[in-house]
């Protein structure tokens, strides 16, 4: 049996929606990863409940210098030394990129990206400029869509090869987690009122880029004398403003700011939501999109959220086009419509999955990338 190859992965941070493919690839590999930072500059916390889910080797390179929300990481060519990878898996075109690109050495350089076609075509020219110089000196690429990899190719001229790997979560992880939210969901159901109603989901920051003003003026426009319930799960520097706004347009009794819940709290609400919506302007991928879908929720998506290829129109949810008027309230109305109003039996069923099998593939495809190319 031939030796499991070295596969050094250099991430910005622990994440919860990255711990499945790691642990993975971990059975895969001789993985290790080593994490730039100790949590995600939007994270309020540095260990979350899913950091006992972790069953791969890391550990943490968090001394340098931090810029615009990004650490330009000291000590990072030691690492690699020690660890003699095969293989070298860097994030994004940023600093730990640029420095293997410009130091060389026996392993192979691949490059992980979340970029999608709406984000790449509002980059900058001098981003975009950066990347035209280093895609070159790449060994390979690993992409979210094969949508992704042919915008690569066509608009950035990138001939290398590429492994496509959605950023999904296990299927059978996301519904054992849902599956152990029912009491949570039943309490959520009687504490908030929500028993004859039909909840419409936003999970996500509050933030200006993910537009839940967007949201939460569509929601106004369709809930008047309806048993519908706005519920945003996230936490933000939008809330206040946000709050006012539902107090302005006479909703503020329609609208819970439920604040970050992670564990059975997040996963509770995946049991009571009708549909899932997405309005971000920014969104590269959108990981609540693939653990609504599995969990049996539609899910309704602005045109710029990458995981809108999860999407199949008329089946597990809709795309909606932001400058299109009126089209995401209909596209809210619609899976309203065809969903139930909440109970206490009906929140104790298990929905079936709106998505098909898709983490298996993405290991795949992350894997197959690396095998390709690691000596």
């Amino acid at each position: 049996m031939a030796a499991k190859k070295r596969l050094l992965i250099i991430h910005p941070a622990p994440a919860p929606y990255r711990i499945d493919l790691f642990n993975a690839l971990a059975k895969r590999f001789v993985l290790k990863v080593v994490f730039l930072d100790k949590k995600i500059w939007y994270q309020k916390d540095t260990i979350g409940t899913w950091f006992k889910d972790i069953k791969f080797d890391f550990e943490y390179l968090d001394s340098g210098i931090s810029l615009i929300n990004r650490r330009l990481a000291l000590g990072l060519g030691k690492k690699i030394d020690a660890f003699r990878p095969d293989a070298v898996v860097t994030s994004e075109f940023g600093f730990a990129t640029s420095f293997l690109v410009g130091r060389g050495g026996g392993h192979r350089h691949i490059v992980w990206t979340a970029d999608n076609p709406e984000v790449i075509r509002a980059e900058s020219p001098l981003r975009r400029g950066w990347k035209r110089l280093l895609l070159p000196r790449i060994a390979s690429l690993i992409l979210y869509s094969k949508e992704t990899e042919d915008f690569y190719r066509r608009k950035l001229g990138f001939k290398g090869a590429a492994g496509i790997c959605p950023n999904v979560q296990s299927e059978k992880n996301i519904l054992r987690k849902v599956g152990a939210a029912a009491g949570n969901a039943g309490r959520c159901l009687i504490k908030y009122g929500l028993v004859g109603r039909k909840v419409v989901l936003y999970m996500g920051r509050l933030s200006p880029e993910k537009r839940v003003d967007r949201l939460i003026s569509a929601f106004s426009r369709i809930s008047k004398d309806a048993p519908y319930q706005l519920v945003l799960v996230g936490s933000g520097s939008e809330r206040q403003a946000l709050e006012t706004m539902a107090r302005r347009l006479g909703i503020s009794d329609q609208v819970l700011f439920m604040g970050h819940l992670e564990g059975p709290e997040f996963y509770a609400w995946f049991r009571l939501g009708c549909v899932l919506v997405l309005p971000s302007d920014f969104e590269p991928w959108g990981a609540v999109v693939n653990e609504a879908l599995v969990g049996g929720i539609p899910a309704v998506v602005a045109e710029a959220v990458g995981a809108k290829v999860l999407i199949r129109p008329g089946r597990n949810g809709t795309v909606f086009n932001p400058a299109k008027e009126g089209d995401l309230e209909r596209a809210i109305e619609y899976w309203l419509a065809s969903g139930r109003p909440l109970g206490k039996a009906g929140i104790m069923k298990e929905r079936p999955p709106k998505m098909g099998s898709a983490f298996d593939a993405a290991v795949e495809g992350f894997a197959g990338a690396i095998e390709s190319h690691a000596g």
